[in-house]
């Protein structure tokens, strides 16, 4: 692997691989990475946080007339350079970058790509069982990007017009069906407990 990165230019280089910069020798190519999303790992790590992406706070679709193929790996390697890898495999990544987690997965036969992402701090939330209780009603949600997600799109538009001629759609009010009594569950997002919790610390000041 490290003898073809040695016979390509420079930009070449870039794209069909990553260096690391711990100079540990690591050298990344997403070719060789494994073929099927590691379901039993993401969910040791992450619980049920990914079951459901469109319930996370923050969520998209990238939709293409054609996606190209190697579209997806120029990403995963752009993604390797602004944040942390956590899990990856060939067609999708977890990222942690600017406070967030992410997930990022390639959806060749509907030609998108998803991406969702929640802060950090509400992980072990989006993990727990309470996600297979709670429907978040999304459409009412006027935008759901994220700093990172904005990040996200901007490489991959980057990488659109350096190397395709495909036509983009991103999609930040991308909704998922939700049950007839969504809007009245009781359950609390973290969002709702952050607000009552300043609110409470307020009156006791």
């Amino acid at each position: 692997m490290a003898c073809r990165t040695e016979l390509v230019g420079r930009e070449k280089q870039q794209l069909l691989c990553w260096k690391s910069a711990l100079n540990d020798g690591v050298i990344v190519i997403p070719h060789y990475f494994l073929e099927n999303r590691p379901t039993k790992l993401l969910q040791q790590q992450y619980g049920r946080a990914f079951d459901q992406l469109e319930q996370l706070p923050f969520y998209a679709t990238m939709k293409f007339d054609f996606l190209p193929p190697g579209l997806f790996s120029r990403l995963q390697l752009r993604v390797f350079r602004i944040g942390k890898p956590c899990v990856f495999w060939k067609h999708g990544i977890v990222f942690e970058a600017l406070n967030e987690l992410a997930y990022l997965e390639e959806d060749s036969s509907a030609h998108q790509l998803r991406i969702a992402s929640m802060p950090q701090s509400g992980l072990q939330w989006y993990s727990s069982s309470l996600l297979s209780n709670h429907r978040t009603n999304t459409t009412t949600r006027a935008n759901r990007s994220s700093p990172l997600m904005r990040l996200v799109e901007l490489e991959l538009q980057n990488i659109v017009a350096g190397w395709f001629s495909v036509q983009m759609t991103v999609d930040y009010n991308a909704t998922a069906p939700v049950d007839a009594d969504s809007s009245s569950s009781d359950e609390e997002t973290p969002t709702e407990t952050t607000k009552k919790r300043n609110e409470l610390s307020v009156r006791t000041t």
